[in-house]
Formats: C-alpha cells, sequence, structure tokens
C-alpha cells in the first residue's frame, strides 16, 4: 500500500512539473511567434524558392523582379 501511495506522489509531482514545462514551452513559443511577425516585413525574400499558381499575382515577386531588371 505504501508504494502505491509513493507512486501516486511521485505521479503528481510529475504532473506538476509536465504542467510547468508545457506552460513554459507555450510562452516561448509566443515569444517565437511575435519575434518572426516582427521580423516579416523587413525579411528578403528568396524568389527562386517561391512557387505560386500563375494565375496569382504576387506584388512581392513582381516588385522583386522589376527591381532586379
Amino acid at each position: 500500500m505504501e508504494f502505491l501511495q509513493g507512486e501516486s506522489e511521485w505521479l503528481e509531482i510529475m504532473s506538476a512539473e509536465l504542467k510547468t514545462q508545457m506552460e513554459e514551452l507555450k510562452q516561448e513559443w509566443q515569444q517565437l511567434i511575435l519575434m518572426l511577425n516582427r521580423h516579416f516585413p523587413t525579411c528578403i525574400v528568396r524568389t527562386d524558392s517561391i512557387k505560386t499558381p500563375d494565375s496569382e499575382g504576387n506584388p512581392l515577386l513582381e516588385q522583386l523582379e522589376k527591381k532586379s531588371l
């Protein structure tokens, strides 16, 4: 019986630690998303890595192509 009680206490501790880690990871994730969103407007987009259907206009690509001509 003591073994099960000890096991139960250990599982409760592990659960609390995992919840804390999950909260920390969520906060880190939000910070990374915020950083990416702040960086996006100044980021240089490589035109050779973007594939869009011909029927869709892409103003950013069009601007980049005009600048390179």
